[in-house]
């Protein structure tokens, strides 16, 4: 198979579905494939990635927790995978101590919120798609507030929340990439906790995009 590209500059229209466009080379006859748009421009573009957000800060809660308040929920029967994007905390008030943010992991969570389930009460949070004003309906579940069975599972994301003078309430802003490294297949739910209790607030994202199993 023979692969050509033409020398010219990048085009300035955006092409149908379905076009055949000539591939783009550089001034070195080098093949153009990356670099004008970010990794994640299409899942963006065409409607995948979602923000999940709080609106007011809150404390991080302890590992031990059953009272998550942030949570990522992809029940059974959403047909897709959850795939993990980026998580990100500013802090807004109070005093830190010691502790590390982990992603707290339940699988096996099913798509019923009911007592004696692992989830037995959920609160919707807000989101929003990548792909401002459009994209598609998301059928994962972001919630600000929810009663769950306690995690045994976590992952360390490797960011310090003691990364400030408190004497100073210096603020500070801290942001992991999971870089597709963490899939939520259907039935399972993730939510973050920290190492230790603290009364700190925060304000905190969760963005991934979703693509079919």
């Amino acid at each position: 198979m023979l692969l050509e590209g033409t020398v010219n500059p990048p085009s300035n229209i955006s092409f149908s579905d379905g076009a055949e466009p000539r591939l783009l080379a550089g001034k070195t006859a080098e093949l153009m494939v990356s670099g004008l748009h970010g990794n994640l421009y299409t899942a963006t573009y065409r409607g995948f990635m979602y923000h999940g957000y709080l609106t007011t800060a809150s404390a991080i809660p302890v590992t031990s927790t059953t009272s998550p308040t942030m949570i990522l929920w992809n029940p059974y029967g959403s047909g897709i995978n959850c795939v993990l994007v980026h998580y990100c905390l500013g802090w807004k008030a109070g005093t830190n101590v010691e502790g590390n943010v982990q992603l707290a992991v339940l699988p096996s969570v099913g798509d019923t919120i009911k007592d004696g389930a692992p989830i037995t009460a959920f609160t919707a949070g807000v989101t929003m798609n990548g792909m401002i004003g459009l994209g598609t309906v998301q059928k994962s579940k972001f919630g600000s507030a929810a009663t769950v069975t306690a995690a045994t599972r976590f992952l360390p994301l490797g960011l310090n929340i003691m990364v400030m003078d408190t004497a100073k309430a210096t603020p500070v802003s801290l942001m992991y990439d999971f870089n597709g490294t963490v899939i939520l297949p259907e039935g399972t739910a993730v939510f973050d906790v920290s190492s230790a209790a603290t009364t700190a607030t925060y304000q905190r994202r969760l963005s991934w995009y979703e693509f079919p199993v």
